[in-house]
């Protein structure tokens, strides 16, 4: 919750945040979204291999 308060308080409008498996969520002011509002195509888990 304090990284998320600091990176809106900075004027980012979404973050991701990739899970030790490469699992990937994405959060804007309302809390999580499914996908990025700014890159939509992006994957919702990446190969870490």
């Amino acid at each position: 919750m304090e990284r998320q308060r600091l990176y809106f308080e900075q004027g980012a409008v979404e973050f991701w945040i990739c899970g030790l498996l490469g699992e990937m969520t994405f959060q804007d002011r309302t809390g999580e979204i499914p996908t990025s509002k700014l890159g939509p195509a992006f994957p919702q888990k990446i190969d870490l291999d």
